[in-house]
């Protein structure tokens, strides 16, 4: 018989602390990523309930149309880390434009007055987050290739973001990229129209013919040995924006979800009785 390995007492004790988790600012789209069994009875060493968001090593694919705010949320997921205690640093990559200096600045700017931390605290929080600006499928793939060995020498960062993944590479993605999934991820994807005959199969123009919003990459570029997780965020007739949950790797807290958007990102609806006395004279 063979005794298993010895571990050391700090070993053990950084096993059994939570989980480290990324947080998009907004509740509503954090319990979409949040297991259904993990908060749920469980508190932390302190008592007080685990916090909800995206876990490390895990994948989260927002998708949906232009101006549903999925460059606005991945930015709330990188502020909420930067400005935490102990957060880690962040990569951004701009495939599209969107997602640009200025912007991070602003936002946080306006994250840290929300929040009445110091002015000078943006500077450190910025300081924290690397960009790089995409604007070619050939450097997309060229960055996919050496983010390996790009996180090997810089440890700190803790989360990834790219945003749009799907404009130089629209179709799918190849082998060659699969080395995105080296740490906590977050990717932005475009829609696009597809057209549906009668019996909800891909179809050619015609009268009956439907036209339909899907995903323009399809959901086999992200490898099956990890935790990952599809949003697709939308507008509802009325304007409303919702978030809801396509795919995961276990049940979550919601598979539906209702936000709002401001300078800071998404955000949830604020109660009833806020608006009320926001509309008194």
């Amino acid at each position: 018989m063979q005794l298993p390995p010895s571990q050391t007492a700090s070993s053990l004790l950084r096993s059994s602390r939570p989980v480290h988790r990324f947080s998009s600012t907004c509740d509503a789209i954090d319990q979409l990523v949040t297991p259904q069994s993990y908060i749920n009875g469980h508190l932390s060493a302190h008592g007080s309930a685990l916090e909800a968001g995206l876990s490390e090593g895990a994948v989260l694919e927002l998708v949906g149309p232009p101006g549903i705010g999925k460059t606005r949320t991945t930015l709330g997921f990188a502020l909420a880390e930067r400005f935490r205690d102990e957060g880690g640093e962040v990569l951004i990559v701009d495939a599209e434009g969107s997602l640009v200096p200025s912007l991070i600045k602003q936002t946080a700017e306006a994250y840290a007055a929300h929040h009445e931390y110091e002015a000078g605290l943006v500077n450190e929080v910025l300081e924290g987050i690397r960009y790089r600006r995409i604007d070619s499928a050939w450097t997309l793939v060229a960055f996919f290739q050496t983010l390996e060995s790009w996180l090997m020498e810089h440890p700190k960062v803790k989360l990834v973001i790219v945003d749009s993944l799907s404009s130089h590479l629209r179709p799918t993605l190849d082998t060659s990229t699969r080395t995105l999934i080296a740490d906590t991820v977050i990717v932005t994807t475009q829609m696009s129209l597809k057209l549906f005959g009668p019996d909800h199969r891909p179809s050619k123009w015609s009268r009956d013919a439907e036209a339909l919003l899907v995903p323009q990459i399809a959901e086999r570029w992200i490898p099956s040995d990890v935790d990952a997780y599809r949003v697709v965020l939308y507008y509802a007739e009325d304007g409303e924006r919702l978030g809801r949950l396509l795919s995961s790797p276990t049940p979550t807290q919601a598979t539906d979800a209702a936000f709002t958007m401001d300078l800071l990102g998404p955000c949830d609806f604020p109660p009833a009785n806020s608006q009320d006395e926001s509309a008194s004279p």
